[in-house]
């Protein structure tokens, strides 16, 4: 055997028989019936720079013929052989056979015996093809004088499949797709952005297969035009382009947008689309051909646009455009993906002759929602549910890339510390229902000094009423605040000396202006809240608060129903004209006009939103109660000027961790490590033998406890008057490990640190779940990796196999990722709320990121060392009626806006291009190639990467 030469033959179980369809030369003799080409065949692309070459002379023997023919081929039996000649030549500009045999330049020739009517497979070591060169091969039985069909074949290490031709496009709506037309009043127009100035295009003299291309050369540079033919809503189109890097720049994407009327941006609105953005091109100094992916119009579009978005503004690029093409595709943005989410031309190489691959993480906005998709209510989220799998919202999600490991050991370490809990949450609830137990009744407190709240005032008088102004927060209505829980209160009980010790009634003074409870109210809790809403400092007071206000105070070493009478005394007080603790805006009270005339919004936070939904109801059965009207005699007089709650983080269904603190403060033994991480969430423990236990017993912690809550205030909060609600879940201090984390880990699902969202929602289910399919797109990808996995470990925390915890709605994550794709079926419905509850919006807040902690690390929620961006706030409207009741304003339902996050890996590779009406030129013609590693949808409000949640209740509630 020829050194060099590796030869394998064996009987073929499937045998290919590749003919030519051209005439032979006239030097050379060929007989296609005793040949047969198996690999490589002719007109095919090898990866390799030495292929393996399989071919069989005479007749292969027939399966049928199993025995023998078997025993010959492996050379178990002596066949007959023919000295035979492989050759492979160099194509050149060749347009004929002829004209290959003509130029004749042998590549390789190799001579070997072949044993007859066997399949035969050669390797030569020595054997070289160059890359991208065209060749062709054949053999020739010596014996005869016969030769093979001849084979064409070109070497690309790596490449594109398909003999397509790159430039075909069908019905294009583009106007000179190809910048042939030097007529400066051309089809397409130029806008540099910042300057209004328009001319046409500028021309280049060079283009990818013809003379002419546009020139792209400034980071605020768009060409645009009027398109031939409107794009169609509902149907869908693909944008194919070629591009060049004439000077280089920093890498840059391509931005295509469709849009009606006159060009005004490449921001989408609502004349302006969103077609595609790539992801970071590199500078090419070839012509590189570039798909978009399928695009779904979701409305009529008359033109379009093209902008080079730089990444980097101080090195643009300078780029031509090329065969522009815009057509009707048969595709859809979704059949690149499978059902679980994955695509289907994954691969993992980097490209020859290229700066790949590529890795880009971005952003970009498509648009707002009512505009993407009109055919539906966009004003509420009902429509998120409507055949659950099978919604409008299309394919949001794809998923390609592994779980690292270090990933895997985070969300495991999680899930450890979790399960450590277990038995220290059955102990806690053992031992809680027996505290429960030890209470007082409710409306049976052991002061005598509780008297029923009487309508005394003479001085005000609703003929004074104030004109509402729509310009002000809530239409200039005066304001309540009630605060939540005071964890110094609670403190103040095991310090030396004890703090935080007066009583409602015994000791009024405490909780007016000046007093320690209002204080604390104010400057601990309230004050930056009040700065940001109604842009007035509390500390450093200059002018005059937009609405009039008033701090009200209830003491957390007592029970609710104690904390409800001082509140509505203090209301009361206003009312009459006892301003104490009222501070008014710029429109002071004249004559008769007192506190609330204009109507009253209660603002509260956390317990204060029990306080307040209780004292509604207590009040409007206040005259026909007995028990409620000896506590507090008729106070609907006071409730009747409450046009509406906002509760923000509001404990309307309790709290796990006050239930914990109970237990801890209670000596209930519990691990170490739940120890440890109370005590430093509530900083302060109850030294042994220094506090009563009936001080715990009696303090509002107990009605804080959820089975407590729910069974004992919840039916007393039904009422007329609407509570509109934000709540908030997985802030960002408590997605890192350590004590915090491990609350959150206790608390079995999601939460702002201290209250399910449920809770803060006035939801009946304490942890509402769905069934989950597709559990690899619940993961939120543009997080960091511990916001990322607490996500997942507070998902996966529901009870049952395939179950999921959500937060308000099964398909809308906490960050306002959509995750329908994960949805098989509903557990639990969504809100399903006490009545007259409405849940507005949703943040990745933490509990106290509303009240004193507001814009304490900018416009992200959560602690400065967190680093990750936590800025998320998304519409969870249910209720229509909040808008025809003029609850909340109608703007609102139409400032919802759809993102697209996405990672991807870009490479441009060759796809060989065997010209149409030629025997056979192979040309490489450059194409851009991106795989989507990972992409997810967000419907998130609008400025929400500036504005904080309670911004937007300002703003939008109970706007007249």
């Amino acid at each position: 055997m020829t050194k060099g030469l590796e030869v394998m033959y064996k009987f073929p179980f499937f045998v290919i028989l590749v003919m030519a369809a051209f005439g032979g030369s006239a030097n050379e003799k060929q007989q296609k019936s005793d040949f047969s080409v198996f690999s490589p065949s002719d007109m095919s692309v090898v990866n390799t720079h030495s292929p393996a070459f399989v071919f069989s002379i005479g007749d292969v023997f027939s399966l049928g013929d199993v025995l023998t023919p078997q025993e010959a081929c492996d050379g178990n039996t002596p066949v007959a052989s023919h000295k035979t000649t492989l050759t492979v030549l160099e194509t050149g500009d060749a347009t004929s056979e002829e004209e290959v045999f003509a130029h004749h330049k042998v590549m390789f020739s190799r001579q070997m015996d072949i044993p007859l009517g066997c399949q035969y497979k050669a390797n030569f070591e020595d054997l070289t093809l160059e890359e991208h060169v065209g060749y062709a091969w054949y053999f020739r039985d010596e014996e005869t004088g016969e030769r093979s069909p001849l084979n064409r074949i070109i070497y690309a290490q790596q490449h594109l499949g398909g003999n397509v031709n790159p430039f075909e496009c069908k019905e294009n709506h583009v106007r000179e797709g190809s910048f042939l037309s030097k007529n400066q009043r051309g089809e397409w127009q130029q806008n540099t952005l910042d300057a209004a100035n328009e001319s046409a295009a500028v021309l280049y003299d060079e283009g990818h297969d013809d003379d002419m291309s546009a020139m792209l050369k400034d980071q605020h540079f768009v060409i645009y035009q009027k398109l031939n033919a409107p794009l169609i809503q509902g149907e869908n189109y693909q944008v194919n382009l070629s591009l060049k890097t004439l000077e280089p720049g920093a890498g840059f994407q391509l931005n295509v947008l469709a849009f009606n009327d006159d060009f005004s941006g490449i921001d989408p609105n609502a004349h302006t689309a969103v077609i595609g953005l790539t992801g970071t091109l590199p500078d090419t100094h070839h012509w590189l051909r570039v798909p978009l992916e399928a695009w779904t119009a979701f409305d009529h579009f008359e033109s379009i646009a093209i902008a080079v978005v730089p990444i980097d503004d101080e090195k643009p690029p300078v780029v031509l455009l090329d065969r522009m093409c815009v057509s009707r595709t048969d595709q859809s943005p979704c059949d690149n993906t499978n059902d679980d989410g994955t695509t289907n031309d994954i691969v993992d190489f980097t490209a020859p002759d290229a700066q790949g691959p590529i890795e880009t993480e971005f952003e970009y906005l498509l648009g707002a929602v009512e505009a993407l998709y009109p055919d539906h209510d966009t004003s509420t989220i009902n429509w998120y549910h409507d055949g659950i799998g099978d919604t409008p919202l299309g394919c949001a999600s794809v998923d390609n890339e592994k779980d690292s490991q270090e990933e895997l050991d985070l969300l495991a370490e999680y899930e450890t510390e979790d399960a450590q809990f277990d038995d220290d949450a059955t102990r806690i609830d053992d031992a809680i229902a027996d505290v429960l137990a030890q209470t007082r009744d409710l409306f049976t407190a052991p002061f005598s000094q509780i008297t029923p709240i009487s309508n005394d005032s003479k001085k005000c008088s609703p003929s004074d009423w104030l004109a509402r102004d729509p310009e002000k927060p809530f239409s200039g209505r005066d304001i309540v605040y009630i605060h939540g829980l005071q964890m110094a209160a609670l403190k103040g009980n095991v310090t030396l000396p004890a703090t935080f010790q007066e009583k409602w009634p015994t000791d009024p003074l405490a909780f007016y202006q000046d007093g320690v409870f209002h204080d604390e109210a104010t400057s601990n809790y309230w004050n930056l809240h009040i700065k940001q809403a109604l842009g007035f400092d509390p500390n450093t007071p200059v002018g005059r608060p937009s609405n009039s206000y008033l701090v009200v105070t209830y003491s957390a070493n007592q029970r609710l129903d104690i904390g409800i009478h001082a509140v509505l005394s203090q209301i009361k007080d206003a009312m009459g004209g006892v301003n104490d603790g009222v501070v008014q805006s710029e429109v002071a009270y004249q004559g008769s006009r007192c506190f609330g005339d204009s109507g009253i919004v209660v603002v509260t936070h956390s317990t204060g939103g029990l306080v307040a939904s209780a004292m509604f109801g207590l009040a409007e059965k206040s005259h026909s109660d007995p028990a409620v009207n000896n506590f507090y005699g008729d106070v609907r007089f006071i409730t009747e000027k409450i046009d509406a709650q906002v509760g923000i983080n509001a404990a309307y269904g309790g709290s796990d961790v006050a239930e914990f603190a109970l237990g801890l403060l209670s000596d209930i033994s519990l691990s170490p490590l739940l120890t440890t991480a109370l005590e430093d969430h509530i900083d302060f423990i109850n030294p042994a033998g220094l506090v009563n236990l009936n001080i715990w017993y009696n303090s509002i912690l107990v009605d804080l406890v959820p089975s407590n809550a729910s069974t004992k205030w919840r039916p007393w909060m039904e009422s007329t008057i609407p509570t509109l609600t934000l709540v908030s879940a997985i802030a960002g201090k408590t997605a890192e490990s350590g004590p915090l984390g491990m609350i959150q880990g206790l608390t079995k699902g999601f939460d702002d640190a201290v209250l399910f969202p449920t809770s803060q929602a006035n939801n009946v289910v304490k942890r509402p779940r769905f069934e989950v399919t597709n559990r690899k797109l619940l993961k939120d990808k543009s997080m960091g990796k511990k916001k990322r996995n607490r996500i997942i470990a507070d998902t996966k925390k529901a009870s049952g196999a395939g179950y999921r915890n959500y937060v308000m709605s099964p398909t809308l994550g906490v960050t306002g990722m959509l995750q329908h794709q994960s949805v098989k079926a509903l557990v639990d419905l969504p809100n399903q709320n006490v009545a007259n509850h409405h849940t507005v919006l949703q943040t990745t807040g933490d509990h106290l990121d509303t009240v004193n902690d507001v814009f304490r690390n900018g416009a992200n929620y959560g602690y400065a060392k967190f680093h990750d961006r936590n800025n998320e706030e998304s519409s969870i409207v249910f209720n229509s009626a909040l808008y025809s009741q003029g609850l909340l304003h109608p703007d609102f339902g139409g400032l919802t806006r759809e993102w697209v996050r996405k990672k991807t890996w870009g490479f441009y590779l060759p796809r060989l291009w065997f010209l149409n009406g030629q025997w056979w030129k192979p040309r490489i013609i450059w194409h851009y190639h991106e795989q989507i590693k990972w992409k997810r949808h967000y419907h998130l409000l609008k400025d929400h990467e500036s504005k904080m949640g309670i911004d937007y209740m300002y703003d939008y509630v109970l706007r007249d």
